[in-house]
């Protein structure tokens, strides 16, 4: 008899908790969105360039899509050189990149991207900071554990739920 008991009293908590709201979501004027980043691999031979200029408008919030921007003038200015380089888009990665990557090597200068979309200018400045080298890479995976007391003994049971694994860098 408990047991129908409780087995009523979670379907009637199960069904219970059942009610729709209506989440008024206020469109606005798509904006610009603008992501940008370079990981550029100089010990690779061919130099690799991942990454680029992203940009897309913003969308409501039920929106399934973004929609990217294909049509916009940008350039990236090597600030103590004052030379200027146009990124190209390409769409099979969806982002605006320099023919040659090569122009991004000089981690001792700023860079300043420029955005022109639709008669308006968007501006940035910033500098490539270069990845600490490192020698070794070890992994090592460790058994992550719950420890759990017994009432009926005094010694505690170990169980072991998975493993956590561990990167250490050496230099």
């Amino acid at each position: 008899m408990r047991s129908i008991s409780t087995l009523f009293l979670f379907i009637l908590i199960l069904y219970s908790c059942e009610e729709v709201i209506q989440v008024d979501v206020v469109n606005t004027t798509p904006r610009i969105s603008i992501d940008g980043h370079f990981n550029l691999f100089t010990q690779e031979t061919p130099v690799r360039l991942d990454g680029g200029v992203r940009l897309t408008k913003s969308s409501d919030y039920f929106d399934l899509s973004v929609p990217l921007i294909t049509d916009a003038t940008v350039t990236i200015t090597h600030l103590e050189s004052r030379i200027t380089y146009p990124l190209i888009y390409r769409p099979d990665t969806t982002f605006y990149i320099p023919e040659n990557p090569l122009i991004l090597t000089d981690f001792n200068s700023d860079y300043l991207l420029r955005i022109f979309y639709k008669g308006e200018i968007f501006e940035s400045k910033t500098s490539f900071i270069p990845v600490a080298p490192f020698k070794v890479l070890y992994k090592e995976q460790r058994p992550s554990v719950i420890k759990m007391k017994r009432k009926l003994s005094s010694h505690l049971k170990i169980m072991h739920l998975g493993t956590i694994t561990i990167f250490l860098i050496s230099d």
